[in-house]
């Protein structure tokens, strides 16, 4: 059994060889740590700090790279896989249900309504949904219990989300551009309408998803790294 000033060795020798995430430190120690300890348990003679040396280089010319890459490639899976799983959550019963009954609800007033009630209605639609999106960037920027330590799992998942939802606000706002300011003819008005709740409940729904597996992935990493949380 490894002690802890040895495990805390272990940590430090992942963290020079150029792996600065704790979170993948730790599950190099446990790998390292496993292989030491059956290592030394059949040759007893044998010295830590040699037999850690031996075991690294197993890894190759290039070390820890290929496995950093690698884990990298697997958090932004797993963080699209998040977003889009929950995303999809809303087209499944009884949430598409409930979808369908917000859209109907959103498009009555244009059947009961004046044009100019459908045209207000257009903006007021437009520019809540530019609210909500402006709202998650906040969200997504000022996401509170920041890790003391660095963290892969968390690498780029707030740079990531808030870089796509500032794309998705610039297409959102061109979109609201080329509609709110153009005077379309009455038989196009119904059909802008409708046009607009499906991209108000669309962006919406992507907004929610990407906000979600935000706090989810933060979830994780407290759950399974609370001391990278610690101060």
């Amino acid at each position: 059994m490894l002690t802890a000033e040895q495990i805390e060795t272990l940590r430090k020798f992942c963290q020079e060889k150029g792996v600065p995430y704790y979170d993948l430190q730790m599950e190099l120690v446990d790998h390292f740590a496993t292989e030491i300890e059956e290592e030394l348990k059949n040759n007893p003679a044998d010295i830590f700090q040699s037999t850690l040396d031996i075991i690294y280089k197993k890894f190759g010319k290039s070390g820890f790279n290929s496995i950093v890459a690698a884990k990298e490639e697997s958090v932004a899976q797993e963080y699209e896989e998040c977003h889009q799983n929950y995303f999809w959550s809303f087209f499944t019963l009884p949430k598409i249900i409930l979808t369908v009954l917000i859209g109907s609800c959103l498009f009555l007033p244009c059947l009961f309504g004046s044009e100019e009630i459908t045209l207000q209605l257009n903006r007021i639609y437009y520019w809540f949904t530019v609210s909500l999106n402006v709202l998650t960037i906040l969200c997504i920027w000022v996401q509170p219990g920041q890790a003391r330590l660095p963290l892969l799992l968390l690498k780029g998942i707030k740079r990531r989300s808030f870089n796509r939802n500032i794309g998705l606000l610039i297409v959102l706002l061109v979109n609201a551009h080329v509609v709110l300011k153009n005077n379309f003819s009455h038989e196009f008005i119904i059909p802008i309408f409708i046009i607009t709740v499906c991209v108000m409940i669309g962006y919406s729904l992507i907004f929610i998803a990407r906000y979600h597996a935000v706090l989810k992935m933060y979830a994780k990493a407290r759950k399974e790294y609370p001391l990278a949380f610690m101060k």
